[in-house]
């Protein structure tokens, strides 16, 4: 999906959403002479059709809010049941966990000042020469085929990214750049599924702090959903400093806890557990499984769903317990062992001399000529004292040939490989692919049908196997193939579910900690203003606690001056108020800096 066609899709959703709130309010206008209470106030948002259920809908340009007072009655007898004498254990053990909440949204606060520091410094760094990125183009050769694709930039996928060790700690979600646009239903799915466990925070303590609900909802901002908790600003402001530390941090709290639940489900591996119980296969130990392959791709047609990819040159993709990813890693590399230059000792492949040698050397094999085609890839051997260079037909030298399947262009029918020429026979050269030569191939295991597929978990268990020939930068495979590690027992299990499973828990960790964070920043409008502003209080009150005291006992002491020490204690206050003011003040200044630049460096960084 283009980007043009999704903004066509967005109007498209906007007029149609508009056309139908317009209809649905003419026909309750024309049913109604005289509106009730209840019409009159919910009109007022633009949705009298929905007064009956409590609920109430906001329309204006491309936004949307819908809100409901349905679970105040649940929310109010809920926080009374916990202000029982009764529960008073089960309340002190719940503040004891929301207090821990209080200290981890200090600490996260600080933390998340820190990482956008570092974001912005390392940002500038990568602009200034530091950090560079480049789009490339390749090709695909099947069994039987070498052709030259067309320049065109594919979107990235989530495994695609390359990260360096001087890359910025924060990056940017955005659709279609950084992350590809067909993830967005998921990203947004992830997004306001970890808001409401989030808001959720702030449902529970308002209820054990004795704070109404004033509603509960989801807006939509153009295509961004949301969630939100109302609560009336006079019994917040009401409570005590560390009444308002548990309330306000409580959702950023939630988020931590989650992300470390999530933790603990990957570190377990339950996902994996479950996708085994209910009819897949983990074949990670062996290769990767093809789910799919982008139809504009020249290897679309020759990687066959369910077949499964053992092999990158020669370099396995075996691991012992699957853990280790080769099939990113690999891809991702810039060195690529069957290109590199002779004497980095790398395999090469046994062919007849004299076959070799009659090939011509130009075409391909000259500086700055274009990369392999169908007639010829550059290939170098040792002949004599010197290295011989010549183009010869790819497929030829690296699609493996057997007993039944000779080639007929007088090469070896049996290509053994070498590191020397002494490792071939008699009158046989070592020819390995010229460095500059971006040649890769894949060998993988055709689908079998899924009754054979029950006989065993290995995929390589008589099956065909076929080589297809990739032609361009390796690290297009990881854009233009989307392989799993899952293969299905059964029909009528979807190959897609495991990755999109994948895909869903990716987002809802990375976000739900990304909401942890960000929330915690000292920004207008977020949990951080207010929760800097609260700890400021809390400090205070403890200050002035400790004051108070000690005026106390000077007045029990007999100190005459108790007038003049009470004044003492009002202008500290007034000073205390003043300070607070201004580092609260200052902190927002810097967060906002911070944040502008960081976003302006990394959509910098992204697309330029």
């Amino acid at each position: 999906m283009g980007t043009l066609t999704l903004a066509y899709a967005i109007s498209i959703f906007w007029l149609a959403l508009h056309a139908l709130h317009r209809f649905l309010s003419k026909r309750v206008t024309n049913t109604s002479i005289l509106p009730t209470s209840g019409e009159s106030h919910t009109r007022r948002y633009g949705s009298s059709w929905l007064s009956k259920s409590h609920i109430r809908v906001t329309l204006h340009a491309a936004h949307l809010k819908i809100e409901t007072t349905g679970l105040n009655a649940f929310h109010d007898a809920w926080s009374s049941q916990v202000r029982k004498t009764s529960h008073a254990r089960f309340k002190w053990i719940v503040m004891v966990f929301y207090d821990m909440g209080s200290v981890a949204g200090v600490a996260g606060m600080v933390f998340a000042l820190g990482l956008l520091w570092v974001t912005a410094w390392k940002s500038s760094l990568s602009i200034l020469g530091w950090g560079t990125s480049a789009i490339g183009t390749g090709t695909a050769s099947p069994a039987g085929a070498f052709t030259k694709r067309d320049n065109i930039y594919e979107e990235a996928s989530v495994g695609a990214a390359k990260t360096e060790s001087g890359a910025a700690p924060l990056q940017l979600i955005l659709p279609g750049v950084t992350v590809p646009l067909s993830h967005l239903p998921i990203l947004f799915f992830a997004l306001f599924f970890t808001q409401v466990i989030h808001e959720l925070g702030h449902a529970i303590t308002a209820a054990l702090e004795s704070v109404p609900l004033t509603s509960i909802g989801a807006s939509l901002s153009l295509i961004i959903p949301s969630a939100f908790v109302g609560l009336p600003s006079a019994p917040v402001q009401a409570l005590p400093p560390k009444g308002k530390l548990r309330l306000i941090s409580s959702g950023a709290w939630h988020n931590l806890v989650f992300w470390l639940f999530l933790y603990m489900v990957a570190y377990m591996r339950i996902g994996s557990f479950i996708l085994r119980s209910v009819g897949y296969t983990d074949v990670g130990r062996w290769g990767r499984v093809v789910v799919g392959v982008h139809e504009d791709s020249p290897l679309h047609g020759y990687l066959p769903t369910l077949s499964v990819i053992t092999d990158l040159d020669d370099q396995s993709l075996t691991s012992a317990d699957g853990s280790l990813d080769i099939w990113t890693s690999y891809l991702s590399s810039t060195t690529n062992p069957d290109t590199n230059a002779m004497n980095d000792r790398g395999l090469g492949w046994c062919v007849d001399g004299r076959w070799f040698l009659d090939h011509r050397s130009d075409g391909c094999c000259t500086p700055h000529e274009s990369s392999s085609s169908a007639q010829g890839a550059c290939f170098s051997a040792d002949s004599s004292l010197e290295i011989e260079r010549r183009c010869i037909p790819p497929l030829s030298v690296l699609q493996p040939s057997s007993s039944h399947e000779k080639p007929d262009d007088g090469s070896s029918s049996e290509l053994k490989r070498c590191r020397e020429a002494a490792h071939c026979a008699s009158h046989s050269l070592c020819a390995r692919l010229d460095q500059k030569e971006d040649l890769l191939r894949i060998k993988l295991v055709l689908p079998p049908s899924h009754s054979s597929r029950e006989k065993g978990d290995n995929p390589s268990d008589e099956r065909e196997i076929k080589t297809v020939v990739w032609s361009g930068p390796r690290e297009e495979l990881l854009e233009e193939v989307e392989v799993s590690t899952y293969l299905p027992r059964y029909a009528f299990l979807p190959l897609g579910v495991p990755n999109a499973g994948a895909v869903l828990f990716s987002y809802v960790s990375t976000l739900t900690l990304s909401l942890y964070l960000f929330n915690l920043l000292p920004l207008p409008y977020l949990d951080g203003s207010q929760l800097l502003e609260a700890l400021f209080d809390f400090v205070q009150e403890r200050t002035s606690i400790n004051s108070s005291r000690s005026a106390s006992g000077d007045l029990e002491s007999g100190y005459n001056s108790s007038s003049t020490r009470l004044g003492a204690l009002r202008l500290r206050s007034w000073k205390a108020d003043r300070w607070r003011t201004k580092m609260v003040g200052g902190a927002k200044v810097i967060s906002v800096g911070l944040m502008g630049l960081c976003v302006i460096l990394g959509v910098w960084n992204a697309i330029i």
